[in-house]
């Protein structure tokens, strides 16, 4: 049985190989996926989640993140991260698939801890 990766219930598709999963100290963690599609329907929903977001550090090194979008439960197989922000947007280009177009899209997760 395969992993299921979602955020706030929608589906990530065709995750790239998630090692390492860089997860800070604290309560802290912050990880880029990578997916690639065939229906452009999947990146749609995800980009409706990550809404405009903004990540400031403080003069003590805590990291606050300010979002306007969908504030989620990140799901990583048998990793569960509640208090998710998509930062700095949905990253998508098009490659080259087999008999038709493919995506591939990333995003930068990180855990709202403010």
């Amino acid at each position: 049985m395969t992993d299921t990766y979602t955020f706030d219930s929608t589906t990530l598709q065709n995750v790239a190989p998630l090692n390492p999963i860089v997860i800070g100290s604290g309560d802290s963690f912050e990880i880029t996926i990578q997916c690639t599609t065939d229906d452009y329907g999947d990146i749609t929903a995800i980009q409706a989640k990550a809404g405009v977001s903004n990540k400031n550090v403080m003069i003590g090194g805590k990291t606050h993140i300010q979002t306007f979008g969908t504030k989620g439960t990140l799901v990583l197989g048998p990793l569960t991260v509640t208090n998710c922000v998509i930062m700095d947007g949905v990253k998508v280009e098009e490659i080259p698939g087999n008999g038709g177009l493919w995506w591939k899209y990333s995003m930068t997760f990180a855990q709202d801890t403010s």
